[in-house]
């Protein structure tokens, strides 16, 4: 739970910080300053989205950390942190941020989509805020669809597929890069070592599907089609598990990671995953 807690704070006190002082800097022109601004306020409004839904009430930071005397704060209810993070993505809309940003960089479509998330999640539980803020989500998902930056890819394997990163449907993506930022996805999703114990530690496959789930989906599924899964069968036990296929395409040559592999968590688990999960 801690690791939790920290995967909100640290990040939203750099957040904090750069919006105190970015305006200060003359390395850069007004147009950039308000582009890195309108970024920094929506990823603040994103770690926000994540500490009210897990934790409820919170402490509501919004400024750096210079003594002290602002870094014991009480908790502010849940509705004070909601209408800060519309406040964030509001300003982050007004920041003149491209559409689409093949770098990964936050752009105007991840702002709106986020928003109408944030907005059909006030609707219900547990502020209840009702039809109007389910009609504000529709209107911005609306804005996201009717712009045309996003489209479906054909089949699962655009998903694997490296050369379609931060393009297609993938709205805004993680950018990790695997030497600075370990996962837990081999541990936990590829299958048990083929090696015995005494020769290879036995972890791995703590969360890899079994052969029932794989036999759940009707052989017409274009999962299975499509290979988004395939069986490997444990020498030595005759014990299948279910490998995601995509898996083994997640790094890619320049060593960043894709965020795609969630898919393949919420088809084989209930259980949460990375502190980033959105």
């Amino acid at each position: 739970m801690q690791n939790w807690w920290n995967a909100t704070y640290y990040p939203v006190e750099n957040c904090n910080s750069v919006i105190e002082n970015v305006g200060a800097t003359m390395v850069v022109d007004e147009v950039t300053k308000k582009r890195y601004l309108g970024e920094v306020h929506f990823l603040r409004a994103w770690y926000y989205f994540q500490a009210v839904r897990l934790f409820g009430d919170v402490p509501l930071k919004l400024l750096p950390t210079k003594d002290f005397n602002n870094v014991r704060i009480k908790r502010s209810p849940k509705a004070a942190v909601y209408e800060q993070i519309v406040k964030d993505l509001l300003l982050a809309e007004q920041s003149g941020l491209p559409w689409t940003d093949i770098s990964g960089r936050v752009n105007m479509g991840a702002v709106k989509a986020l928003l109408a998330k944030v907005y059909i999640t006030m609707a219900g539980y547990p502020l209840q805020k009702g039809t109007p803020y389910y009609q504000l989500a529709y209107e911005k998902s609306l804005e996201v669809i009717g712009n045309g930056s996003f489209t479906l890819f054909e089949d699962y394997a655009g998903l694997r597929n490296p050369a379609n990163r931060n393009s297609g449907e993938h709205i805004l993506m993680l950018q990790r890069h695997t030497t600075a930022a370990p996962s837990n996805i081999h541990g936990a999703y590829l299958p048990y070592p083929v090696l015995p114990v005494s020769i290879q530690p036995g972890y791995g496959g703590a969360m890899a599907p079994m052969q029932a789930f794989y036999d759940s989906y009707d052989r017409a599924d274009a999962r299975k089609q499509e290979r988004a899964f395939f069986i490997r069968v444990t020498p030595g036990t005759g014990s299948p598990t279910i490998r995601s296929f995509f898996l083994r395409l997640t790094s890619t040559s320049s060593g960043m990671m894709r965020r795609k592999y969630r898919a393949v968590q919420a088809l084989t688990s209930r259980c949460c995953g990375m502190p980033m999960c959105c």
